[in-house]
């Protein structure tokens, strides 16, 4: 439901034209995420952290060009904190646009949107934020300001 195959596919597409690492943070099996990261030869661009404590969390973010929210369901996104995580650290987001994330998330004002379950769309938006970042702190400081907003 979290589009995590999505992504590591994403990765795949985009390490072919620049180099991308994807760390993917939090728990649950990743033995399947594994194999299809070393099937695609990704096994050196996908990082999997398993759970970290919030301040090793807020540490990755930061060192981080964006925050990319593959998701593939509607149900899964119903208000994504990760967004708004991502948004106060000042970080662009790349997101599908499933559930409540097209409400919040405006392409091209303060994120990226894609369709669900596509990895081309995915690393296209991912190679757009590494290649262009003045478009990504444009895009996480517009996220930031909706962010102080609401505080």
């Amino acid at each position: 439901m979290k589009g995590i195959d999505v992504l590591i596919k994403a990765i795949s597409i985009a390490a072919r034209e620049e180099p991308i690492t994807a760390v993917i943070i939090g728990p649950g099996d990743q033995r399947p995420y594994r194999e299809l990261a070393d099937r695609l030869g990704m096994g050196r661009n996908v990082v999997f952290t398993g759970f970290v404590s919030e301040e090793v969390k807020i540490g990755a973010l930061d060192a981080s060009t964006a925050l990319v929210l593959p998701s593939v369901s509607n149900y899964i996104e119903a208000f994504s904190l990760a967004i708004t995580e991502a948004w106060a650290r000042g970080k662009p987001v790349a997101a599908s646009a499933v559930g409540e994330v097209p409400y919040r998330v405006r392409h091209m004002v303060n994120g990226l949107l894609v369709p669900p379950r596509n990895p081309k769309a995915l690393a296209d938006a991912m190679l757009q934020l590494v290649r262009d970042r003045e478009l990504g702190e444009r895009l996480g400081a517009e996220g930031r300001e909706g962010v102080d907003y609401l505080g």
